[in-house]
């Protein structure tokens, strides 16, 4: 079993980066035993020392190998193992900020990664000197790099924000509706979701599902009932739950175990 850790980001960067978290197999001669994280609606760098990842989901088996790399939204449960003397430190992105760094359609990237040289050399190369190894000067290198880009907000970044916010409220209520999205931002519904496909990497409707189930499985994480915690969040047919559960967690509730998954320290996800 790796070792998970977590650091919580300077207050003036919370804005954009949501924490830093750490798994540290690098003391160990075999591959650790894999363990599911979840969707949460944000983005990841990942800072990989050593023999590599190893990422399973349900469209195959992938290594990733010693680099930096951006990680795309996911939209269902992933598998991660760590090879062999392997570190990674991760540092998850409010779903905002990563607009902000690259021109890329995020969409083409949704559940999958790509080298952070080819989303933005330059900032790679800035990379280069800090030590992958030390979650403290990975922090510190990420403040230096990219505290200019998200000190020059934009129009787009701006209201993306806001419709991250306004989907990310209220998330016992299963009723909310695009229209009322639409209203709210003072745009055609059109508009934001496309906005929303090329900042985000999916449609404003699979974002809030996906926090209204990561929210919901903080809840089984309780040790509350099944029934008490879908009740909850409005689901009040057992098979509409049964159905909206299973397409992002790849099994049924009644298999939950927190012990599989890689789930913070608080419900900062």
């Amino acid at each position: 079993m790796f070792n998970y850790a977590e650091v919580t980001p300077q207050s003036n960067f919370s804005n954009y980066i949501r924490k830093f978290w750490v798994l540290d197999n690098l003391n160990h001669p075999l591959i650790s035993e894999g363990r599911y994280t979840l969707p949460n609606g944000c983005f990841t760098i990942a800072f990989v020392s050593g023999q590599g990842i190893i990422w399973e989901n349900n469209a195959g088996i992938k290594h990733i190998g010693d680099g930096i790399y951006l990680v795309g939204q996911t939209t269902k449960r992933l598998k991660v193992s760590l090879m062999p003397y392997t570190k990674a430190i991760m540092v998850q992105f409010n779903p905002w900020a990563i607009s902000l760094v690259t021109n890329l359609p995020l969409n083409e990237i949704t559940d999958r990664y790509a080298d952070l040289k080819d989303i933005n050399n330059a900032a790679y190369l800035k990379f280069m000197d800090a030590g992958k190894l030390d979650v403290n000067a990975v922090e510190a290198k990420c403040y230096d790099v990219f505290g200019s880009f998200f000190n020059n907000s934009t129009a787009n970044s701006t209201l993306v924000q806001a419709l991250c916010l306004r989907l990310s409220g209220d998330l016992l209520n299963p009723s909310l509706k695009m229209d009322d999205v639409a209203n709210y931002a003072g745009y055609s519904k059109r508009y934001i979701e496309k906005k929303f496909n090329d900042h985000i990497g999916m449609a404003p409707q699979s974002f809030r599902s996906i926090l209204r189930m990561r929210s919901l499985v903080n809840e089984l994480d309780k040790d509350k009932s099944l029934a008490e915690v879908y009740y909850k969040y409005g689901y009040y047919d057992q098979s509409h739950f049964i159905k909206s559960y299973s397409k992002i967690m790849d099994s049924r509730p009644t298999k939950f175990d927190s012990h599989q998954y890689i789930l913070p320290f608080s419900n900062n996800t």
